[in-house]
């Protein structure tokens, strides 16, 4: 086995013990033939409250050690 034979598009299997070869990682190839992400999937489904960007001062001295 040549060590370019992962780079070649084989599988390798590593067992945890030798004696009885049951597989415990199975090492596959990077798959390049995904399709390219689309944004905006979840575009009506996630909804924001109004006061997400505001935080209570309470919590922000909380963060900074100042309880």
């Amino acid at each position: 086995m040549t060590p370019f034979a992962f780079s070649a598009g084989r599988k390798f299997v590593l067992s945890k013990c030798l004696l009885r070869l049951t597989p415990y990682v199975d090492l596959i190839p990077h798959r390049t033939d995904a399709r390219p992400r689309k944004p905006g999937r979840f575009k009506k489904s996630i909804k924001l409250s109004k006061e997400f960007d505001s935080t209570p001062l309470d919590i922000i001295d909380a963060f900074d050690g100042n309880s």
